[in-house]
């Protein structure tokens, strides 16, 4: 084997050790190791996407990042030398401010959803971790804060909440929304001793135009439906629902005396019949109603909702396009 090794070969040595002598020198020399901590942290600040606030123990801004003037609207200008309360929304109590420091104080560290308020006015929530650092190598104790905007994910979850209890098509209260509102209607209405009515609305001749015309303009006849349902009450505190299909319900709380169910029954049947031009098709529907009064027809959500239930049968069977108030000779005969 020849021992002899060419000036390329011996270059490459040379190349390796200065760069194991580099290393070896970093490694043993804490101000080179304290300059790379220093690097890699600036380097993260600058380019992470979540906001990064610096406090002094006094609590006083001593630097942000580009992030944190991205979500906040506030220069690093602005912001240093400022209080963390510049982002103050007025959200929160101050039992909240009191929780979060006391947080810090005894466990140095807190973590959780705040809402902030943007240079622009607006307020936002962020999801937000504060540790409390102390003091090392010759760097003085602060507190860092690290938080990321979570509008997106309240927006979502608020449009799933709404899906949830709303009816897609029309964005009426659902059946869901509807049957928890007749509870605690109800049980208002047993404390203040107000009666309370329901009207229970199935549409006549829809089928038929849906069959016809197609579900698109079915679709749009609902969506009108609706509409002159919702206009036609009369209170802020009357409730229209979509059952499902073309079942709608009423509930009107706190009734005073006289006839206000079947007046606007009567007013809502009206309504209905004017005929809706939709595309190029021009329906019209009647609609059968029925009414029913609680405690005096039934003291129970179920049972109420059966007596309209037979109520509005009435009414189709009396000829439609009309409604019925419930009488208990509407329940059904037993053998």
């Amino acid at each position: 084997m020849s021992d002899h090794i060419d000036a390329s070969e011996q270059g490459g040595m040379a190349a390796d050790e200065q760069w194991f002598r580099m290393l070896l020198n970093a490694a043993v020399d804490p101000a080179r190791i304290m300059e790379a901590r220093l690097r890699l942290a600036s380097s993260i600040m600058e380019s992470t996407s979540e906001g990064i606030l610096v406090t002094d123990e006094r609590g006083s801004i001593i630097a942000v990042n580009p992030a944190f003037s991205h979500i906040t609207g506030y220069s690093p200008g602005e912001a240093i030398g400022n209080k963390p309360s510049l982002l103050k929304s007025d959200h929160h109590p101050p039992s909240f401010y009191e929780e979060l420091w006391n947080a810090l104080l005894t466990e140095g560290r807190w973590k959780g959803e705040i809402w902030n308020r943007h240079k622009n006015g607006t307020a936002y929530p962020v999801l937000q971790t504060i540790n409390r650092i102390a003091a090392h190598d010759g760097m003085p104790a602060c507190y860092a804060s690290v938080f990321h905007d979570i509008t997106a994910f309240h927006r979502a979850n608020e449009r799933f909440q709404y899906l949830a209890f709303h009816d897609a098509l029309t964005g009426l209260p659902n059946r869901a929304l509807f049957h928890e509102r007749l509870a605690h209607a109800i049980e208002r209405s047993r404390r203040d001793s107000l009666p309370l009515a329901l009207i229970f609305i199935d549409l006549d001749g829809f089928k038929e135009i849906n069959d016809r015309c197609g579900h698109d303009i079915g679709d749009l006849l609902l969506r009108e439906i609706a509409q002159r349902i919702r206009h036609s009450l009369r209170r802020a505190t009357d409730t229209v629902a979509r059952l499902g299909g073309d079942e709608f319900l009423i509930l009107m709380e706190d009734l005073g005396e006289g006839g206000l169910p079947h007046e606007l029954a009567a007013e809502i049947i009206a309504a209905i019949a004017l005929p809706v031009k939709l595309r190029d098709h021009v329906v019209t529907v009647g609609a059968s109603m029925g009414v029913a009064c609680f405690p005096e027809d039934s003291r129970d959500a179920a049972g109420l909702m059966k007596c309209a239930d037979l109520a509005m049968y009435a009414a189709k069977a009396a000829g439609k396009n009309c409604y019925c108030r419930f009488t208990d000779d509407l329940w059904p005969a037993r053998s």
